[in-house]
C-alpha cells in the first residue's frame, strides 16, 4: 500500500489537462487544470425541480415538466456546450474511456450535493449490436465509476435495450419518444422491486430516452427513479412536445 502511494505521487494518472493538454501540477485537479475548470459551463443557480434545466422564473418547474413524469428528479453537472461537447464526444466516439473517471467524480459531487438516496446504480443501456460495434457503453463506464465512489451496487444486466433504433440526433421530443417505443424492458421484475434506482447517462437531451427507461423501470417494480447525467442540452425543447 505504501509503495502504491509513493508511485501515485511520483507518477500521477493525470499529468496533462484533458481540455488544453497542458501539464497539471495542482493536487485534486480531476484531470482538468484550474484554468480550464473556470471555463466549463457548470449548471448553477435555479433549476427546474424535475429535469434540472436552468430556469429564470419563480416557477418550480419548466413548462415541459409541469406534466407528470415517470422519474422523480434529474440533475446534470454541465450545460452541453463548449468544451464539454468535445469531451463527451471524445468519450463516446474516440475511445477516450479515461474521461469517464473524471466525469464520475463530477457526478459523485452532484449526487452528494443533491442528497440523493438510492439503492442501486444503473446505466442507460445499449443494444448488444451497438455495444459490440462501439466496444463499450459510455453510460456504463460513468455509472460503474459513480457506484464505486458512492458505495452503491452497480448493475448493467437487468434493464435492457431490446430494439435497435435509428439515431436520435436531430429529432425532437415526440420523434425521439416514438423512436423508442418498446425499446427498453426489465429482465427480472423481482430485481428492481421496491428499489430506488439511480439512472446514469452522459447527456440529457430532450428526456425521451430517460422517460422510456424510467417507465420500464417503474413497470419492472422500481419504487422511484432518479437521474443523473454529465450534461444537459439547453435547447428550448419544451416547445416541441
Amino acid at each position: 500500500m505504501k509503495n502504491n502511494i509513493i508511485f501515485d505521487l511520483l507518477f500521477p494518472k493525470h499529468i496533462t489537462c484533458n481540455v488544453c493538454s497542458k501539464d497539471i501540477f495542482e493536487e485534486g485537479s480531476n484531470g482538468i487544470c484550474s484554468e480550464c475548470q473556470k471555463t466549463l459551463p457548470k449548471i448553477v443557480g435555479q433549476v427546474c425541480f424535475r429535469c434540472g434545466i436552468p430556469i429564470h422564473s419563480i416557477d418550480r418547474y419548466c413548462d415541459f415538466c409541469k406534466k407528470s413524469k415517470p422519474y422523480e428528479m434529474a440533475r446534470s453537472c454541465y450545460e452541453y456546450k463548449g468544451k464539454i461537447v468535445t469531451l463527451i464526444h471524445n468519450l463516446k466516439f474516440n475511445n477516450a474511456q479515461y474521461l469517464a473517471e473524471d466525469f464520475s467524480k463530477d457526478l459523485c459531487k452532484l449526487y452528494k450535493t443533491e442528497k440523493y438516496s438510492c439503492d442501486i446504480v444503473i446505466p442507460v443501456p445499449m443494444t448488444q449490436a451497438r455495444l459490440k460495434s462501439r466496444g463499450y457503453n459510455q453510460a456504463g463506464l460513468l455509472a460503474n465509476g459513480l457506484s464505486k465512489l458512492i458505495n452503491l451496487p452497480y448493475d448493467e444486466n437487468n434493464l435492457l435495450k431490446i430494439k435497435d433504433t435509428k439515431s436520435q440526433v436531430g429529432l425532437d421530443f415526440s420523434e425521439r419518444k416514438n423512436n423508442l417505443i418498446d425499446a427498453f424492458k426489465t429482465k427480472d421484475k423481482k430485481f428492481f422491486k421496491g428499489k430506488r434506482v439511480l439512472l446514469v447517462d452522459d447527456i440529457f437531451t430532450t428526456g425521451a430516452t430517460i422517460e422510456c427507461c424510467a417507465r420500464a423501470l417503474k413497470k419492472g417494480g422500481a419504487s422511484q427513479v432518479f437521474v443523473i447525467t454529465v450534461a444537459h442540452t439547453m435547447k428550448d425543447f419544451d416547445k416541441k412536445d
